[in-house]
């Protein structure tokens, strides 16, 4: 499972993550493809958590069918979007 279930009004293609708020799936695409245009692997970012800059070495996706995420050069695990902007 993804820990996601589908939300009642998914007419809406909104996703209700287990014990969190529902995420319209539409908006987190849309919000997606955005970034994806403007910023290819390899761009020069910022994390709110990490000093310095960092480089991409993924598109950012959706995981776990709710989070928008994308993966770092020298890092194992993702980011969420929310905690990356473009340097």
């Amino acid at each position: 499972t993804t820990g996601a279930a589908i939300h009642p009004s998914t007419a809406a293609g909104t996703v209700q993550p287990a014990g969190r708020r529902t995420v319209d799936a539409g908006a987190l695409r849309q919000h997606i493809a955005k970034w994806n245009a403007k910023h290819p692997i390899g761009s020069r970012v910022r994390v709110s958590s990490q000093p310095g800059h960092q480089v991409t070495r993924s598109e950012a996706m959706i995981l776990f069918g709710h989070r928008a995420a994308l993966y770092l050069e020298g890092f194992n695990g993702y980011f969420p979007l929310d905690d990356v902007t473009a340097a």
